[in-house]
C-alpha cells in the first residue's frame, strides 16, 4: 500500500491518540475517526484504525488488571450486549456504499459528541447512580458494539456508562480498556471477512506502533495529574469541525 505524507502523519497521530485514550483519557480516541477518514477511504479508515486500537488496548491493559478484576461482572455484561451489536454493525457496514458511509461516520461522531456533553454535565452535577441494572448495562453494550463496528466510536457511550455507574477514576479506565480489548478483538474476523483488515493494512499500521507505545507511556504518567477540561474542550471542538466536514464532503 503506497502512503503519502498526510496518510503517514494520520497513522502516527492516531497511534499517539489511541495510546493516550487507553491509558489516561477514555473516549478521546473518537478524534481518530475524522482524522483517519480524512486521510483514507471511509471503510478502509475503519479497518486501519482497529489494529491501532487493539495495540493500545494490549499495551495499556496490564497496568489496570487489578482494577479490572473488581469490575469483572460489569465488563462481562457489557460484552454480552456488544457481541450482538458488533454483528449488527458489521451487517450494516456491508450494505452501505463508501460515500454514504463517510456521511454515516460524521453523524455517528456528532451523536457521540452529544453523549460526551451529556456525560460531562452528569459528572459536574455529581449525578451517579452507584449502580445499574443488568438489562440497561446490556443495552449500553449493544449500542457500543454497533457504534464500534461501524466506525470505532463507542468510547463516549462507554464513558457515559461508567460515569452513570459511579466508578472511581482508575476503575473507570480499567473497565473501559478491558471491555475494548475484548470487543476490538472480536471485530477482527468480521473486518477480515469484508477485506478492510488485510496484510496490506496491517503493514501500514506498523507506522503507528511506536506512537502507540509513546502515547500509553505518556498517559500512564499523566493520569491523575493532567487537567482534562481544556484538553477535552479542544478535542471536542476539533472533532465537531471534522465531523461536519465528513457529512458535507
Amino acid at each position: 500500500m503506497h502512503l503519502d505524507s498526510f496518510q503517514i502523519l494520520a497513522l502516527a497521530l492516531s497511534g499517539l491518540i489511541a495510546g493516550l485514550s487507553k491509558s489516561a483519557l477514555p473516549g478521546t480516541a473518537i478524534l481518530m475517526v475524522p482524522l483517519m477518514a480524512s486521510a483514507f477511504p471511509a471503510k478502509l479508515s475503519v479497518g486501519l484504525s482497529l489494529p491501532i486500537l487493539i495495540a493500545a488496548d494490549i499495551v495499556s491493559a496490564p497496568s489496570y488488571r487489578f482494577e479490572a478484576a473488581k469490575e469483572r461482572r460489569l465488563i462481562l455484561t457489557l460484552l454480552a450486549g456488544a457481541v450482538v451489536g458488533i454483528g449488527l454493525g458489521c451487517l450494516l457496514m456491508e450494505r452501505i456504499d463508501g460515500e454514504l458511509f463517510r456521511s454515516v461516520i460524521g453523524w455517528v461522531v456528532l451523536s457521540m459528541l452529544g453523549l460526551r456533553i451529556l456525560s460531562s454535565r452528569r459528572k459536574k452535577e455529581g449525578s451517579t447512580s452507584g449502580g445499574m441494572s443488568p438489562s440497561l448495562r446490556f443495552i449500553f453494550g449493544l449500542a457500543a458494539g454497533t457504534a464500534t463496528a461501524l466506525a470505532n466510536v463507542a468510547g463516549p457511550i462507554i464513558s457515559l456508562h461508567m460515569i452513570m455507574s459511579g466508578l472511581p477514576k482508575r476503575r473507570f479506565i480499567a473497565a473501559s480498556v478491558w471491555f475494548f480489548l475484548v470487543a476490538n478483538v472480536l471485530k477482527v474476523p468480521f473486518y477480515w471477512s469484508i477485506g478492510i483488515v488485510n496484510p496490506n493494512t496491517l503493514k501500514a499500521d506498523l507506522i503507528a506502533a511506536p506512537f502507540v507505545t509513546l502515547g500509553v507511556w505518556s498517559g500512564l504518567r499523566l493520569v491523575g495529574r493532567i487537567n482534562q477540561n481544556l484538553f477535552i474542550t479542544v478535542v471536542t471542538t476539533l472533532t465537531f469541525v471534522a465531523a461536519i466536514r465528513l457529512i458535507l464532503s
